[in-house]
């Protein structure tokens, strides 16, 4: 569902594909100026297209084909997240069976305690985002979204699991 907090975009997709574009150089500062020219970039071609009136085209693109082009882009973001839900060290990936092998050896090689821990936590705080959306008395006004973050670092920073488990 969506969250009426928050506005809908592709901007997930495009954080992940400016990510991997970025990735490749160790030095920060060049990271940013590639992901600042990235910017410059799609902000001109989107211009010139609003110029071109190119969105027409888009017309003759099937719901199917969007609905399938944003379903796969949510696979991707989702396991692409996965490794921080299980707390594992995983190697980069940019392909569906990519993520999956990676996420295997991950496993594999680093499940622990740790990975337990913010697995419960993670589920815990997704459990919570379901229930709310089933009980219809709670106020709509109140950010559910950001309740669950402040809960989950107070009961980090309170627990001290940061360092107790180095829960990050």
């Amino acid at each position: 569902g969506t969250v009426p907090i928050l506005g809908v975009g592709p901007v997930a997709l495009l954080s992940m594909l400016t990510a991997t574009r970025t990735e490749q150089f160790d030095d920060w500062q060049v990271r940013v100026e590639v992901a600042s020219e990235l910017a410059l970039e799609a902000g001109l071609i989107l211009l010139l297209c609003s110029v071109l009136q190119v969105g027409v085209i888009t017309r003759f693109v099937s719901h199917a084909v969007t609905s399938g082009f944003a379903s796969g882009a949510a696979v991707l973001i989702l396991l692409s997240q996965a490794k921080y839900f299980f707390a594992l060290e995983t190697t980069p990936a940019h392909t569906f069976y990519g993520y999956i092998s990676a996420l295997v050896k991950g496993f594999e090689n680093h499940a622990s305690i740790n990975s337990l821990y913010t697995f419960l936590l993670g589920f815990a705080m997704m459990m919570y985002l379901i229930l709310i959306r089933k009980v219809k008395r709670l106020p709509p006004y109140i950010p559910h979204q950001l309740v669950i973050v402040i809960v989950s670092i107070l009961l980090t920073y309170l627990a001290g699991l940061d360092e107790r488990i180095n829960l990050r």
